[in-house]
């Protein structure tokens, strides 16, 4: 299978940009996780696309992958390619909403949404990050949390990659404000 999908526009989607990550922004955010993405990990790559993220990021690092898509020819798409791979163990493609998905077992997330995605999901986000997870955010940062690293890819250069740990958060990040839901 070619490893080189082609670059598509992606209609319908209010929550990501309506385009996908390009190979060299792929190749930075595998770089990134490296020293967090191990055998057991979980990483979760919310608003997935065709799912070349955790695809990738399996075949690097033997992690588990669970992409969350609400597009239905995408997820195709992706099922396509875990079945192309004989991932069917350790990647899964989610067709649902990702503001509604479980991220309780998630170790590393991956993120390519527009701001006011990113801010509905803040208190999960939180939480995640308060129970030692990693954050890596294409484009945009998450308001108000102070990134470890800002890592600047693509092939014009022109695409931040803004990462996140526990260390981001301001201090008086509680786990209550963690729980409250987001309309």
């Amino acid at each position: 299978m070619d490893d080189t999908t082609m670059f598509r526009w992606m209609e319908g989607d209010s929550l990501a940009p309506p385009c996908q990550s390009e190979q060299e922004v792929i190749d930075t955010i595998l770089e990134v996780i490296a020293p967090h993405a191990r055998a057991s990990s979980v990483l979760y790559d919310l608003g997935c696309g065709d799912g070349r993220i955790c695809i990738a990021a399996t075949r690097r690092f033997g992690c588990f992958s669970r992409g969350v898509e609400i597009e239905a020819e995408l997820i195709d798409a992706f099922q396509s390619t875990i079945h192309a791979y004989q991932l069917d163990d350790k990647v899964q493609a989610l067709h649902q909403d990702l503001l509604q998905v479980d991220l309780s077992d998630a170790t590393i997330i991956v993120l390519y949404l527009l701001p006011e995605a990113i801010e509905q999901l803040r208190a999960p986000l939180l939480a995640f990050l308060q129970r030692g997870g990693f954050l890596v955010c294409n484009t945009w940062g998450v308001k108000g949390w102070e990134p470890i690293a800002k890592v600047l890819t693509g092939f014009a250069q022109n695409v931040n990659l803004f990462v996140f740990d526990q260390s981001s958060l301001p201090t008086d990040a509680t786990a209550t404000d963690a729980t409250t839901s987001h309309p």
